[in-house]
């Protein structure tokens, strides 16, 4: 992916010409670990350009043997440009942008960055009035979130942000993608105020259930569109989400009054429900038969919520595979 202004990119692909993208490893400077590419780059538009995406811990002492995949420019669009190494992504993105039959995430859902600790005044005291609760240690986890200590903070001077930390069904984002290169969303539905390091998502719309959009943020299809697509997520060792990325999710549009729909969301959020109840008991297993059956129940679970997930997107058999590559 590119760091370039979008600005930038729309004169390099209807006024300039892309030749060729090479997506290096981390360590091609010696003392430097850091993101690098090349860009070759003509004075006319072209109709497609080869991309190299050379994996970022590979080691490599020439390009010579390296095969480059050809793209079509066309699959560069307005307004942003964005550049994306797998064509077959664009392609699929492509399709989920079709607004007659999707919106996005940030569309359905109003959301915020965490806070940073040290805003705000915070106390031992109990939480009262303009004294929320505050998770001082803790972190989210696919479906759950673990909180290990609390305080209370005050949000008095921070009227607008009170609305993403009541006691309402909300989405806490990790920040951070975690090393199986996946989103981690958990489930919380108490007052309380977090770190800048989990994001809140509460729903907006009607038509849209929280346990739903857990369950889509929490599926593989999710995770493949975001680091597919990211300008950071793979930038280096401490990859992470931003809000705006999220909130371009594609998320289908839903209407309860169409039964299909009402079918759909209700399965879906019923697994999410599921998922949420099988991770609570394993974290208090005692035995490990218990740990095993729980285990097993949670991937099975997770299998189910994929399959209903693939269905709903009309994802081709291919692009499942690419998916779960």
């Amino acid at each position: 992916m590119s760091d370039f202004p979008e600005p930038v990119l729309r004169t390099l692909f209807t006024k300039a010409g892309v030749r060729q993208l090479i997506n290096l490893p981390f360590d091609v400077f010696k003392d430097a670990y850091v993101d690098t590419g090349v860009y070759i780059i003509g004075r006319e538009p072209t109709d497609s350009y080869a991309i190299c995406r050379i994996p970022k811990k590979a080691k490599i002492e020439s390009l010579d043997k390296i095969q480059p995949l050809e793209v079509e420019s066309a699959l560069v669009q307005a307004p942003q440009y964005k550049i994306i190494f797998d064509p077959q992504v664009q392609k699929l993105l492509t399709r989920l942008s079709d607004e007659g039959r999707y919106t996005t995430l940030g569309a359905v859902t109003r959301s915020t960055q965490g806070l940073a600790a040290n805003r705000f005044e915070r106390s031992s005291r109990k939480p009262k009035g303009d004294w929320y609760p505050f998770a001082e240690l803790g972190q989210a986890h696919r479906y759950q979130i673990q909180i290990d200590s609390t305080s209370a903070a005050n949000m008095r001077d921070f009227p607008s942000l009170k609305q993403f930390y009541e006691a309402e069904p909300k989405i806490l984002v990790r920040r951070v993608i975690n090393r199986q290169d996946r989103l981690d969303a958990a489930y919380f539905e108490d007052q309380m105020v977090f770190k800048k390091d989990l994001n809140p998502f509460v729903p907006t719309d009607s038509n849209y259930d929280a346990l739903f959009l857990l369950a889509l943020l929490n599926s593989r299809l999710f995770s493949y569109l975001y680091m597919n697509t990211s300008t950071i997520a793979t930038k280096d060792d401490f990859r992470q989400t931003t809000l705006a990325e999220l909130r371009r999710l594609p998320v289908p549009i839903i209407r309860l009054s169409r039964t299909i729909d009402k079918t759909r969301c209700e399965e879906t959020a019923g697994k999410a429900k599921a998922m949420l109840d099988a991770k609570g008991r394993l974290a208090n297993v005692r035995s490990e038969k218990d740990r095993a059956y729980y285990e097993n129940k949670c991937a099975a679970l997770d299998r189910q919520i994929d399959r209903l997930v693939y269905e709903m997107y009309g994802l081709t058999t291919e692009e499942i595979q690419s998916v779960e590559q």
